[in-house]
């Protein structure tokens, strides 16, 4: 009987009990504000662009593919 009164008293205390270090939200520069939309924009106008060149690329790979078999 006793060993069950002091593995108890031993054990962790319930969550509710222990106290918790409330979560942080952080920025680093560039972030937020003027300047995240900014470089936001930027890399939409990249990737948009990227993605157009290499489907070009692809349909001129495609198309040059098929016109010669065809022939």
């Amino acid at each position: 009987m006793e060993y069950f009164q002091k593995t108890r008293i031993m054990q962790r205390p319930k969550k509710q009990q222990r106290e918790k270090e409330p979560e942080r939200y952080y920025l680093f520069p560039g972030m937020g504000g003027r300047a995240a939309r900014r470089k936001q924009m930027m890399m939409l106008k990249a990737g948009l662009a990227v993605g157009l060149v290499i489907a070009g690329v692809v349909a001129a790979l495609l198309y040059f593919l098929y016109s010669r078999g065809m022939r």
